[in-house]
């Protein structure tokens, strides 16, 4: 019976082993497929995909029946008249006109985009500083400050990722319109949490349901990227008799310019592209209402002025572009710094890969120029002294280095970072408490 068992065990096992073989295999297939593509074939997914924006962008130098009576690339061909006599419309490069972005700018059926354009700044910025301002604070709280319930809190916070916005859109409205009121159970006693003070239909309301939506990834985010700043960095400071606040004003807040101009990024667009938040608690078509709420109510009552909507498409989209476009340095490297430790170096110049002893992997950059100095510094100063209490170290380098090497909240960072470096390989060593540092025996 043991054999048969056995037997049994050893066909199950082989058909386990032949059936990840396979799959393997094919996952390995289709990777090697994907990865051996030509790159004249993606260039032409890349052609094919843009096309509907570029006829959008075409269609809005074109008129409402020149629209309706041809093909986008009618544009670019040579003047013609389309249709039967008394119904015929011009096309070929004649038909294009500055018309539609004229209406568009300047209608008063929608309230005109020019006035949409103010609304949408005076509605974006603010949503986008009110959360950043208030994630930094937090993600650093999470991050450095040792209080109870913090973890819970934090997962607690992170959570709410995974709950749609959407589910909030009623509440939120009914506290806007007439406050927060709680039934006591049991009895006949109302409690208002939150006395009605006629939010709905301002800026204010859709500031604050920008910001409550916005904090959970803002706070994910800058935690992940607070928590990875060397914890040498926040001793140095601790010992120098700085609080939390001046460690966060001083030294958090420089070094985090690359992940907060991310966030900023990516908060901007959503609160500038976003029409259902201002719809549901702005003031219906009125006097704050953003581009998105206007370009909506171009079409007029019966569809006749859709062909407005490629032009208030593209006044619409023209500033996230800008915004995108201008930084979107700032945006790749404040992405890549939850999981990857970026350089906090602005430039192109060469950088030196450096080991962190608080995880033991090459993850922590800088630039050449700010490292040999700051490097041979510290080397010197260890040689010339015997020992350097940690706290005192950023002076010796400040000592032994040119002054327009450095710049603003940036000193304490290099040099920590630096002698992370050279402890991890050995060239110098750490003792006592507060640190004292010295050259290897």
């Amino acid at each position: 019976m043991a054999v048969i068992d056995a037997a049994a065990d050893a066909q199950s096992i082989g058909q386990t082993e032949a059936t990840t073989k396979q799959k393997t295999g094919l996952t390995s297939g289709i990777y090697n497929f994907l990865s051996g593509l030509p790159t004249w074939l993606l260039w032409i997914v890349v052609v094919i995909w843009t096309l509907p924006t570029l006829s959008l962008f075409v269609n809005s130098f074109r008129g409402r029946d020149a629209q309706r009576s041809g093909v986008f690339w009618d544009l670019f061909l040579p003047p013609s008249v389309v249709g039967e006599e008394g119904s015929a419309v011009e096309a070929g490069w004649d038909a294009f006109t500055l018309d539609n972005y004229d209406q568009v700018w300047n209608s008063q059926a929608s309230g005109g985009l020019k006035e949409g354009l103010v609304n949408s700044f005076a509605i974006s910025i603010p949503a986008t500083i009110i959360p950043i301002a208030i994630a930094a604070f937090a993600a650093y709280a999470f991050a450095w400050i040792d209080f109870k319930g913090r973890q819970g809190m934090f997962i607690a916070v992170v959570s709410l990722l995974a709950i749609p916005n959407q589910t909030a859109l009623l509440p939120l409205l009914q506290t806007f319109a007439g406050g927060a009121h709680w039934t006591i159970w049991g009895t006949d006693k109302t409690v208002s949490v939150l006395p009605d003070v006629g939010l709905q239909g301002t800026s204010t309301a859709i500031w604050i349901a920008h910001t409550a939506f916005a904090m959970p990834f803002a706070i994910f985010l800058l935690h992940n990227y607070i928590k990875g700043l060397p914890k040498d960095l926040f001793e140095s400071a601790r010992i120098d008799g700085a609080d939390h606040f001046t460690i966060f004003w001083r030294l958090v807040l420089p070094l985090s310019v690359p992940v907060l101009a991310a966030f900023a990024i990516f908060q901007f667009l959503w609160t500038w592209n976003d029409l259902l938040i201002a719809t549901v608690f702005g003031d219906a078509g009125g006097t704050i209402s953003p581009m998105t709420v206007r370009i909506s109510a171009l079409t007029g009552e019966f569809g006749r002025n859709e062909h407005l909507l490629t032009a208030g498409a593209f006044v619409q989209a023209a500033v996230p572009l800008a915004v995108f476009f201008s930084l979107q340095r700032f945006f790749v490297r404040g992405i890549l710094a939850g999981s990857v430790r970026a350089d906090l170096m602005s430039g192109d110049d060469d950088r030196v890969m450096m080991e962190n002893p608080n995880t033991g992997r090459d993850d922590m950059r800088i630039a050449r120029a700010i490292y040999e100095p700051v490097r041979q510094a510290i080397l010197e100063a260890l040689e010339d002294l015997g020992e350097v209490p940690f706290s005192e170290l950023h002076v010796e380098v400040e000592q032994r280095t040119p002054p327009e090497l450095w710049e603003d909240a940036s000193l304490k960072w290099y040099t920590t970072t630096v002698k992370l470096d050279l402890e991890a390989k050995g060239l110098l060593v750490k003792s006592g408490s507060p640190q004292v540092l010295s050259l290897p025996a």
